[in-house]
């Protein structure tokens, strides 16, 4: 469609560790990083393809901290 994939951001839940390296390999702009094992599979990936990945941290205090008990 003529759109530059740098410019793009890749988001959604239960990305493969075959999508992300895809992704990576086209030259995907930016991962939005819902869960710690994706930030460590992004990391882990773009390492062995040699490249640098920018990412987003989608940051839901709720997931992140227990919930308070009365």
């Amino acid at each position: 469609a003529g759109f530059p994939l740098e410019n793009a951001f890749f988001h959604g839940n239960a990305k493969s560790d075959s999508d992300i390296k895809f992704a990576i390999e086209n030259g995907i702009g930016y991962f939005i990083v819902d869960t710690y094992d994706e930030l460590y599979a992004i990391n882990k990936i773009a390492g062995e393809l040699g490249k640098k990945q920018k990412i987003l941290w989608l940051y839901l205090k709720s997931f992140l901290t227990p919930p308070l008990r009365s």
